[in-house]
């Protein structure tokens, strides 16, 4: 095991079962959508990078958070994610009521559609 994944499950290992449960659920599902995703603790929790940051997620004393790592999204994201906003780029919910599996797979797409896109676009800025 890697040590970014090691310590990845040190910081599960630290929350409370309801949270680490939900955590570990979320974890699993992105990691079986983008399975070459680098995943590494960034500003203290949990993230997973694919051509930079994609997403990361955290527990907190009363609620776990999802972060997008954009604070833009398209509209037909916007509705779907209103009621789990905190703030700008914030989703939290509680464990015992977790994010749509559906969400967290069209987020992660939309991630992963923006990091390409931006790669790209350094590789043509790189050729010029």
């Amino acid at each position: 095991m890697r040590n970014d994944q090691f310590a990845v499950d040190q910081y599960l290992e630290q929350c409370s079962p309801e949270h680490q449960q939900a955590l570990q659920r979320l974890r699993e599902q992105v990691k079986r959508i983008i399975p070459d995703a680098e995943e590494k603790i960034s500003y203290g929790m949990p993230m997973f990078k694919w051509h930079g940051m994609l997403v990361s997620y955290a527990s907190f004393k009363n609620h776990c958070s999802f972060f997008p790592c954009t604070n833009t999204f398209p509209d037909d994201l916007k509705s779907e994610i209103k009621p789990y906003m905190s703030g700008k780029s914030t989703l939290q919910f509680q464990p015992e009521q977790p994010l749509p599996a559906e969400l967290i797979e069209k987020i992660v797409h939309y991630r992963m559609r923006v990091n390409e896109e931006k790669m790209m676009a350094r590789k043509a800025g790189k050729k010029k």
